[in-house]
């Protein structure tokens, strides 16, 4: 066997051995991009307005809206039950008038 076909036959190892590597790589990414997903849901769930509660999902144009859109086309701001803290709610519900003053604040 000379130099040339076993460079070739080498070659032929290394892709077989990267096939694999190739579909675990696209599976991790997969699996990082779901928990990407999943983690900005779960941080958009815990905005302190609950109107303030949408994302969209840039790939797919998935929306994000687990309270809908009427408070927020009606322009009432409500403290998010999952993220209880009335001082903080406050205090950001209170800049959002300052910008938009015919917001209204709901307790």
């Amino acid at each position: 066997m000379n130099e040339l076909e076993l460079t070739g036959r080498a070659r032929s190892h290394i892709i077989d051995l990267e096939q694999p590597r190739c579909a675990l790589h696209f599976a991790v990414v997969a699996s990082l991009l779901a928990m990407r997903d999943a983690a900005a849901r779960e941080g958009i769930d815990l905005y302190l307005i609950s109107c303030t509660r949408v994302g969209i999902e840039v790939e797919t144009g998935a929306l994000h809206a687990p309270d809908g859109f009427d408070d927020l086309v009606a322009g009432k701001l409500r403290m998010n039950p999952r993220y209880a803290k009335p001082a903080k709610y406050r205090d950001k519900a209170e800049s959002y008038r300052r910008r938009w003053p015919w917001l209204e604040i709901m307790d």
